[in-house]
């Protein structure tokens, strides 16, 4: 079972492409040739080799993107709010979620 690397958005690029992708661009590939022969966009295999010459490592970022301020209990409880008051303004339903979590 191969672990696949999801990218913000098509398909999944998966670990071995990516480590060809960055052997070829370390034996002086061009991307553009890179990306024709492997049947990718330039921009995917830009990303890639640019994620690379960065972090040194072909893996995707971890733990990118804002932590969720309420956990899984508290989103049931919101939803439950929700659905109860179904007729309840964005704005009535973040005063009360506020107030009830005493989150921001």
């Amino acid at each position: 079972c191969l672990l696949e690397v999801k990218m913000g958005r098509g398909s999944p690029i998966s670990p071995m492409l990516r480590q060809k992708i960055v052997e070829r661009y370390q034996k002086g590939v061009s991307q553009r040739k890179i990306a024709k022969s492997l049947k990718l966009s330039p921009s995917t295999v830009h990303n890639i080799i640019h994620r690379f010459r960065e972090s040194g490592t072909i893996s995707v970022h971890q733990g990118q993107g804002q932590k969720t301020i309420l956990d899984a209990p508290d989103l049931r409880a919101l939803r439950r709010h929700c659905i109860t008051n179904r007729n309840a303004t964005i704005m009535e339903i973040t005063i009360r979620a506020q107030e009830y979590f005493q989150k921001t």
